[in-house]
């Protein structure tokens, strides 16, 4: 537009002489117009320039935000001075030379008598008079034999034991009579002790027969089974109609009067428990008598624990197989204290630790610091512990989050643990 365009000059071929390096004042003549676009002809000045201003300003705002966190944290200190100091609930640690310990084990309920009732001889099943969950008391019928070949084999007997004792008679008569004889010197006493004999050996026959119908009456009773005790039919097996072979149980019988619990318990708790110790046993919400009954004289090699029997107290039916558990109460001797759980916070290497607030004599207050701790025994809400506490420190209880090592609290003093 008002630039002047040079045009070009013809370059004639001649020797370079030194002078020819020599600067060249140039003389231009005045423009006229808007200052040309330096960066579209490849000037580099512009840029140079908008970096220097990009980081003036970045330099301004870095100034900016360090006054304004400088001041946010002065500002921050400030209030922290001038905030009262957080309250801490706090109790009084009390050393004890040792504790108690709520042991539980548990166990199962079950009879104190049960029993697969069966047959000492085999035959045909005829009769079952109980079904399962049926009570019966002691003595009373369960199940019967067929009995029709006994009672016949008894008849026979019972005639041959008749026909025995006849015989028995006439051979009595007939000694007599030789008696009678050899007294009159009429018979030789080979007759006479032929006499004799025959009633000795009539005596035994007419006894082997009696013996004989006894046995087949002991098989007839034994063709019934009765309840040996009362209590209630766990199980039915067969059915009328079974042809049954000796020993084949018919029905399961439990003693339901008399419940008991099977424990297994620690060595040392079976060694302090003596038989008709009183116990404490906890079936659901409900608190039950007992007494110790009998207890194994070996250890169960997968559990590590002694089976101990208990009888137990009570007119309210128990279902067998229900679980209950033995609480007993043994004291240790080891010195610590008791504190809630709220005041235990986790350390390093799976130890722990509780926030103690020392007094502070300068300004009245108490400072926070750190105690380790080991947890001896957990009861409920409260642990038992050991460790560097002293007696009498003041343990923070509640919050224990929001403290930190060193801050000033203002210790509230909240019920003693027990």
């Amino acid at each position: 537009m008002g630039v002047g365009r040079m045009e070009p000059r013809e370059v004639k071929n001649r020797d370079v002489d030194k002078d020819d390096f020599k600067p060249v004042k140039a003389k231009m003549a005045p423009v006229t117009g808007p200052p040309p676009d330096r960066t579209a002809s490849g000037g580099g000045g512009f840029p140079r320039r908008l970096f220097g201003i990009a980081f003036a300003a970045a330099m301004i705002a870095a100034l900016a935000g360090a006054t304004t966190v400088i001041q946010w944290r002065a500002d921050a200190l400030v209030s922290q001075v001038n905030e009262p100091p957080m309250p801490a609930r706090v109790i009084a640690a009390k050393r004890l030379p040792g504790h108690d310990v709520i042991e539980r084990y548990a166990g199962r309920i079950e009879a104190a008598r049960e029993t697969e009732m069966a047959f000492e001889r085999g035959g045909l099943l005829v009769a079952v008079e109980v079904d399962e969950g049926d009570k019966v008391g002691e003595g009373g019928l369960i199940a019967r034999l067929d009995t029709a070949s006994l009672e016949a084999e008894r008849n026979r007997l019972i005639a041959q034991k008749r026909q025995v004792e006849a015989n028995l008679e006439l051979a009595e008569l007939t000694l007599a009579r030789q008696e009678t004889l050899q007294n009159q010197g009429h018979v030789s006493a080979q007759r006479l002790d032929e006499a004799r004999l025959n009633v000795s050996a009539l005596v035994a026959e007419r006894d082997t027969t009696i013996a004989a119908i006894r046995a087949v009456e002991i098989d007839i009773e034994k063709s019934e089974i009765r309840a040996p005790f009362s209590g209630t039919i766990a199980a039915r097996h067969v059915d009328e109609g079974a042809v049954l072979n000796t020993g084949t149980a018919v029905v399961e019988l439990l003693e339901s009067d008399r419940a008991q619990a099977r424990i297994g318990v620690s060595p040392e708790i079976a060694e302090a428990i003596r038989n008709g110790a009183a116990v404490t046993l906890r079936y659901r919400d409900e608190v039950l008598d007992a007494t110790a009954a009998a207890s194994r004289p070996d250890i169960a090699t997968a559990t590590r624990t002694v089976t101990v029997l208990f009888d137990i107290k009570t007119d309210t039916p128990l279902p067998f197989g229900e679980i209950v558990e033995l609480e007993i109460t043994r004291h240790i001797d080891e010195r610590g204290f008791w504190i809630p759980l709220t005041a235990l916070s986790e350390a390093e290497r799976g130890l722990w630790s509780v926030i103690i607030a020392k007094e502070n004599p300068e300004n009245g207050l108490a400072v926070t610091e750190r105690a380790a701790v080991e947890v001896l025994h957990v009861e409920g809400e409260q642990a038992f512990v050991r460790g560097t506490l002293q007696d009498g420190a003041m343990i923070v209880i509640g919050g224990v989050e929001r403290l930190a090592l060193g801050q000033d609290v203002r210790p509230v003093f909240a019920e003693a643990a027990q």
